[in-house]
């Protein structure tokens, strides 16, 4: 039966905080910062997302022949948000009016993208 590993990296971001991982939209369990997760799964095409939260990640998209093993890294995106720049156009109103709406944007649409998926180096794994 192939194997799937995940290991969800160890940060300062969201350390108390656990992932809730799901394989083909089915929650298969719960990761805490630095846990790992070994699961046997039928060969074959899978999807498998993460949320914490109102976190989520987009749908990553693997195929396991038998016997095979995939091993893949999970984390919080340290980068979500870095690009809000100063907006500091001198008036404070319209600055406030700006931050609001670029805040409002990001909790609504940036949140659905902030967890990242990654294979893991084989000398990690």
């Amino acid at each position: 039966m192939p194997t799937l590993h995940l290991y969800r990296l160890e940060e300062r971001v969201n350390a108390l905080d656990e992932m809730t991982v799901f394989l083909n939209g089915k929650p298969v369990g719960t990761l805490a910062p630095g846990a790992k997760l070994s699961l046997g799964v039928a060969q074959g095409a899978h999807r498998l997302q993460v949320r914490m939260d109102a976190q989520g990640s987009k749908t990553y998209r693997f195929r396991l022949a038998e016997g095979g093993v995939h091993s893949l890294g999970l984390s919080s995106d340290p980068d979500a948000g870095k690009h809000l720049d100063p907006l500091a156009s001198g008036h404070l109103l319209v600055d406030l009016l700006l931050y609001g709406l670029v805040l409002a944007y990001h909790f609504i649409f940036v949140p659905n993208r902030s967890l990242k998926i990654e294979p893991m180096p084989s000398s990690l794994a």
